[in-house]
């Protein structure tokens, strides 16, 4: 019985950390209505994978967020996907800065 368990469990880890993964790369910006919803809404999926257990490494991170922005931030995104060690708080702070501006 108990290897049953374990190995639905283990089968129903990998299909969630394939869903949760999933939500997080479906996510752009242009579905929100703010900057702020967007960040937020993309900040708590990717909470979500963190607390199922599966961490990104902080460059996959990155290219995720880069991505889900618009085609009218290109400018940003090309400017910052060529930042080396680019770390996802500074990628944080700087759209909420460019969105400031």
């Amino acid at each position: 019985m108990w290897t049953f368990l374990k190995t639905q469990y283990q089968q129903t880890n990998v299909v969630s950390h394939v869903l949760l993964h999933k939500q997080l790369n479906e996510i752009q910006m242009v579905s929100f209505p703010t900057t702020k919803a967007f960040l937020e809404a993309w900040q708590a999926a990717n909470d979500n994978l963190l607390i199922a257990g599966l961490t990104l490494p902080e460059e996959v991170q990155v290219n995720v967020l880069l991505n889900a922005l618009p085609d009218s931030w290109q400018s940003f995104v090309s400017q910052h996907s060529n930042t080396p060690n680019l770390k996802l708080t500074t990628l944080l702070t700087n759209i909420r800065q460019e969105d400031q501006i």
